[in-house]
């Protein structure tokens, strides 16, 4: 619960206004030590992504993991619109750092849709600002979800 509370405020936090849509906080796991969070990362990452291989760059054990990850977002009146974005997921004693940043589309940063020229954001891509902040939060409580489960087989 502390955990999520944490994240909860993280994401408010990082939701005002800004130029970057990014995200870089830290999930707490009392107890669990660096090696089972690291394990519990590969098995995450094994459950989440469809080939793992292709999603992930770079892979050093009891450390980190890196990736570049494509998640779709539904327009109102289109077909879903993918956009990419870059994660980091970083393991210490009892502690694992999520930065999740260079988010874009097929074509273009997707901060450069949603930010007009005087850094105010833009009405009229809401429903991506809001469609990019809820994948990314699945991503990120999903992880804290899964580390979490016992495994009572």
């Amino acid at each position: 619960m502390k955990s999520t509370l944490i994240l909860l405020l993280n994401l408010i936090c990082l939701s005002v206004p800004a130029q970057k849509l990014e995200i870089d906080t830290i999930l707490h796991f009392d107890g669990i030590g660096v090696h089972d969070l690291y394990l519990k990362s590969k098995e995450w990452t094994a459950h989440r992504f469809n080939n793992v291989s292709e999603v992930i760059s770079m892979d050093i054990e009891d450390n980190f993991i890196t990736g570049r990850y494509t998640e779709n977002y539904k327009i109102l009146t289109g077909p879903a619109i993918p956009f990419y974005f870059s994660f980091k997921i970083s393991v210490k004693d009892g502690r694992v750092r999520i930065v999740i940043d260079n988010i874009n589309n097929t074509y273009y940063p997707v901060e450069a849709y949603i930010w007009n020229k005087k850094g105010k954001r833009r009405k009229s891509y809401n429903y991506m600002y809001d469609g990019c902040w809820a994948s990314i939060y699945d991503f990120v409580s999903s992880f804290d979800h899964f580390v979490k489960s016992v495994d009572d087989w």
